[in-house]
């Protein structure tokens, strides 16, 4: 008997459940009710968000502002001046360490402003440094001074750099390449390399990377 009465227990014990669960979800739904905000607060509570909000973006721009402009940068290289090593629309990382410590040598590849249009970027090769010897368009022989470097395009033959608009500003060189991302069958490291010098030309140098 005791069985039958376990057995029969368990069966209608869900049954006899419901209306306790049926009570408690109503009581739950009243109690939601009566702590669910007010309108007025809720339109209080939005400056409050709104000025949490903004701090967060404020953060995450001077984080990204600090990156940007003491570590790492991002380029998208667009022209063939620097082909075959950088190819159009070949998306590079550069770092700006070596060109704050000053240790920026011949053959680094390296993006600098523009000093014809100071808003535009150009990607070029150093390849002169102070006191070196260097041919313009003209074939004219000109002495980098101090301060300054020679940029030119791997591509000579379709690309503007130093041989036309001379001497570059060691000041406008924003940071060397270190890194291709895209293509991925590319990506890898982007190797240094030393133009030979031209007859006439004195690029004396110990410490450029010569590539085979």
């Amino acid at each position: 008997m005791n069985r039958l009465f376990v057995y029969f227990g368990g069966l209608f014990y869900p049954f006899c459940r419901a209306p306790l669960l049926l009570t408690t979800v109503r009581r739950t739904a009243s109690d939601r009710q009566l702590v669910r905000p007010k309108p007025e607060s809720f339109l209080r509570s939005i400056p409050r968000r709104t000025f949490w909000f903004a701090g967060q973006v404020f953060k995450f721009g001077c984080i990204l502002y600090f990156v940007n402009a003491y570590v790492v940068d991002f380029f998208v290289c667009i022209g063939p001046s620097m082909e075959p090593t950088i190819q159009s629309h070949d998306i590079v990382i550069t770092e700006h360490f070596t060109q704050r410590f000053r240790v920026l040598k011949r053959g680094d590849l390296v993006v600098a402003r523009s000093p014809v249009s100071p808003t535009i970027f150009i990607c070029k090769r150093i390849v002169g440094k102070a006191g070196d010897l260097v041919h313009d368009e003209h074939r004219n022989v000109v002495k980098v001074p101090r301060g300054y470097v020679w940029l030119e395009g791997d591509n000579a033959q379709d690309s503007i750099d130093s041989r036309r608009y001379g001497p570059v500003p060691e000041a406008l060189i924003r940071s060397k390449l270190c890194l291709r991302l895209w293509p991925f069958a590319r990506f890898g490291r982007i190797p240094d390399y030393r133009r030979p010098a031209q007859p006439g030309e004195d690029l004396v140098d110990t410490d450029a990377v010569d590539l085979e």
